[in-house]
């Protein structure tokens, strides 16, 4: 019986290590989501562009580990000029797995050791006062190996959309996705 706990102590250890691995390899230093700012335009000077997201949807109902989610922004040009540069940054933090012991492991990682971040870049031209549609696409593995061990990437995921116009963050919205 005592060297039954042992292995599984061994296995539990194991794995946590596999996991830990996993979401460093996963981690990006790209720091927290910036909080959006308003962007008055100046008196006297060029008009600055602002917009706001109006809506995101997904571009199906369910999604598996290792689908290219579509994330459809609905961007409203608010400001007082066309806009015609956008950057769309998405941070999908893991906040839960479905394998149970994955998910123990996942306790102990840090907020940034748990989140990807996927930069897009965009050149609509979003015309004063009118709504344009940028469709940003990203991949979350369906697993990954470690150690010769494969572990599932099925479970939930805070994903932050942060939309900048000509180098300016404008909005920012929140969202949750559940990979099966």
């Amino acid at each position: 019986m005592k060297k039954r706990s042992k292995i599984a102590l061994i296995l539990i250890i194991a794995a946590i290590v596999v996991v830990s691995a996993l979401l460093y390899a996963a981690h990006d230093a790209g720091g927290p989501a910036p909080t959006p700012t308003p962007t008055p335009t100046p008196p006297g000077g060029q008009p600055i562009p602002n917009a706001r997201i109006k809506s995101i949807s997904f571009d199906k109902d369910e999604y598996y580990a290792g689908d290219t989610v579509v994330a459809m922004l609905e961007v409203e040009n608010t400001g007082s000029t066309n806009i015609t540069s956008e950057r769309v940054v998405i941070r999908a933090t893991c906040t839960r797995l479905d394998d149970p012991v994955a998910n123990f492991a996942l306790k102990f990682k840090s907020e940034e050791e748990r989140t990807t971040t996927y930069p897009m870049e965009f050149s609509e031209l979003i015309e004063l006062g009118q709504t344009e549609t940028l469709s940003a696409a990203f991949n979350i593995p369906a697993e990954v190996e470690v150690s010769g061990t494969r572990i599932s990437l099925a479970g939930d995921y805070d994903v932050g959309v942060t939309l900048s116009v000509d180098g300016i963050i404008v909005d920012a919205k929140e969202l949750t996705l559940t990979l099966h």
